[in-house]
C-alpha cells in the first residue's frame, strides 16, 4: 500500500492484491524484469504465467484490485514502481522499532 500512494495516478496501472496472502501483483511491461532485478520483494512472473483475477467490481478467492484495470491498457512503469518501492525495495514492518 505504501508503494501504491507514492505513484500519481496517472501513472498506475492495475493492480490486484491477495488480502490472505499478503502479496500484490502489478502489471508492468513484458520487459520490466532487467529494471526490476535489483528490487527486493519483487518478483517478475514470465510472460504467459497465469494470474487469476476477479472481475473489477468484486473480490473472488481472495484477491481485489486496488487498481482497477480501465481498458486503456496502462501499465505501470517499472522505473517509477522501483522508485515507489525505495532502495533497495519496500521492506515490511518486522514490529521492531527500527
Amino acid at each position: 500500500m505504501p508503494a501504491l500512494t507514492r505513484i500519481p495516478e496517472g501513472q498506475r496501472g492495475p493492480v490486484l492484491a491477495d488480502v490472505q496472502g499478503d502479496s500484490a501483483w502489478w502489471l508492468v511491461p513484458l520487459d520490466a524484469a532487467e529494471e526490476l532485478a535489483d528490487v527486493r520483494a519483487v518478483s517478475v512472473k514470465p510472460p504467459g504465467w497465469t494470474l487469476d483475477c476477479p472481475p473489477a467490481s468484486r473480490m473472488l478467492f481472495g484477491h481485489l484490485w486496488l487498481n482497477y484495470p480501465d481498458g486503456t491498457g496502462v501499465l505501470t512503469d517499472p522505473a517509477v514502481l522501483a522508485a515507489a518501492l525505495g532502495p533497495g525495495g519496500y521492506r515490511f514492518r518486522t514490529g521492531v522499532p527500527a
